[in-house]
């Protein structure tokens, strides 16, 4: 699996153990734990726990980070700020071209918009704030 971190790229192996090693004697503090959408995300020394969201309407946290979006019917995100924060939103129900995600800032915009749709089946966006606005990214 390769990992981009800004300029830095990274090549890592995986095993069923649940560890990984970087390749070509590169190291970095990006550590997977499982295999599985229940796995645990360990950045820099952080870690962030998937997040499955199956209400019509969630309200983001400053600890939220992958966002797992199923539910038979559509949601409504409220974005809070954060600065330098990182979500990344993913329909697992694969339904959002009927059931539609949206995600609205609680202030500011979405690159430049008053809000964004997801409204493509297994579809998934990042989004970035910078303390002001959010920016897909």
């Amino acid at each position: 699996m390769a990992t981009r971190i800004g300029a830095l790229s990274t090549e890592f192996s995986y095993n069923s153990a649940g560890t990984t090693s970087a390749v070509g004697g590169i190291s970095s503090t990006i550590v997977i734990v499982g295999n599985s959408s229940s796995s645990t995300r360990f950045f820099g020394g952080q870690t962030f726990p998937p997040k499955s969201v199956t209400t019509s309407t969630y309200i983001t946290l400053g600890t939220d980070y992958l966002l797992l979006c199923n539910r038979a019917g559509s949601i409504g995100v409220s974005l809070t700020i954060g600065i330098n924060q990182v979500l990344i939103f993913k329909d697992i129900s694969g339904a959002a071209a009927t059931n539609n995600i949206t995600l609205t800032p609680a202030s500011g915009t979405i690159d430049g918009a008053g809000s964004y749709v997801i409204n493509s089946n297994y579809a998934s966006v990042n989004v970035f704030c910078d303390g002001t606005n959010f920016w897909v990214i």
